[in-house]
């Protein structure tokens, strides 16, 4: 194993999907937490403080709103990756096939409702966001209401100039490109139908823009890590810095089946001690605007508890399912099939900061 001691500016983060330690609040909040405070308003902290305690108390009536949600602003891929919903088309739910991109005017609407209490969208679920062509108008207009913004793209597009100089000026907090590889070879056993050359390209233009228009954006170099794809991480760390992002992070043994082979196997009652932040905190809309209690619920068959431009006419914060799966959280209450399976607290990541430890690190 070689060993070497971290000094660059770079950010350098391993998950374990296999890890055994507990994946509690605080580590979810600490992927969000950097670009919160410039978006932070006396209402928002008031709303968080009142969230928490809901949260903590296991109070099933809830007088917060969302903290953060993830919004679908596209809901097709031109990718075909093994282990996503999306690897098939026959994947495609019913609801997502009704509108598959959300427009600029729909999601105003949609969002309308949270906007007050929001500190960040995650403008992104199963399909690739760049295919929406208002996703940078979508960004705009969030910043210019105070919401930190994130986009997780496979970046596998033909971008012109404008494309990339519109996703640097649309004040974008938080870009996640997925490589998933070192070459054309490693690359192409995951991401199926993708360009490995087009997106080093692109990750290369873009960082230049970056530095020459004196943007903030964060661009953030993701690699998973399969059985048959492990490599030399110290080749992925040049290969990161070498395209000048801010941040690369490595999650180690994924499952090319996806979320199946990481269920949570275990007791209810231990299931219900990891507990569920994201129905007290978070929420999930996809490309129509309907609304869910979780992005996990949703892909697994929880209905849909309204439309999110409703939230406020409807009391969809307060809608009688997702309040039956808060009670469901306390000593006496019953777990659904879904929660009990969740993957989210089964896989228990382990996020390990090696900038902030300042140690050395096997690598």
């Amino acid at each position: 194993m070689i060993k070497s001691q971290i000094n660059s500016k770079m950010k350098r983060t391993i998950l374990d999907n296999n890890s055994d330690r507990k994946a509690p609040l605080y580590k979810s909040l600490k992927r969000h937490i950097t670009f919160f405070f410039k978006y932070l308003t006396i209402r928002k902290c008031v709303n968080i403080i009142l969230a928490l305690i809901e949260f903590k108390l296991k109070i099933s009536i809830s007088k917060s709103f969302p903290i953060y949600i993830r919004f679908e602003v596209s809901s097709i891929c031109n990718l075909r990756c093994s282990g996503c919903l999306l690897g098939g088309a026959e994947n495609y739910s019913i609801e997502r096939k009704k509108n598959k991109i959300t427009s600029l005017d729909d999601f105003k609407i949609a969002i309308k409702d949270f906007l007050p209490y929001l500190l960040k969208i995650n403008l992104y679920d199963e399909g690739e966001p760049f295919l929406n062509k208002d996703v940078t108008k979508i960004v705009n207009f969030l910043n210019e209401n105070k919401v930190a913004t994130c986009i997780s793209s496979n970046f596998s597009l033909k971008f012109s100039n404008k494309d990339l100089i519109d996703i640097v000026d649309s004040k974008l907090d938080h870009l996640i490109i997925a490589v998933d590889g070192i070459d054309p070879e490693t690359y192409s056993q995951y991401r199926i139908g993708g360009d490995f050359n087009l997106v080093i390209n692109n990750i290369q233009r873009l960082t230049t823009l970056i530095k020459q228009r004196n943007s903030q954006l964060k661009v953030e170099f993701q690699y998973l890590e399969f059985k048959n794809t492990i490599i030399d991480k110290k080749a992925v760390e040049k290969l990161a810095e070498s395209l000048g992002v801010w941040k690369f992070t490595i999650i180690q043994n994924c499952n090319r089946t996806g979320w199946e082979a990481s269920f949570f196997k275990g007791h209810p009652e231990d299931r219900k001690k990891l507990g569920c932040y994201y129905i007290w905190l978070s929420g999930s809309i996809i490309s129509n605007g309907s609304y869910f209690a979780c992005d996990f619920g949703e892909d697994f068959g929880m209905e849909s508890i309204g439309f999110a431009k409703n939230l406020k006419k409807d009391k969809l914060r307060n809608h009688k399912s997702i309040v039956n799966l808060r009670k469901s959280f306390t000593r006496k209450g019953e777990l659904s099939e879904i929660c009990n399976k969740c993957p989210q607290f089964a896989k228990k990541n382990q996020k390990i900061n090696l900038e902030e430890q300042n140690i050395p690190v096997e690598l």
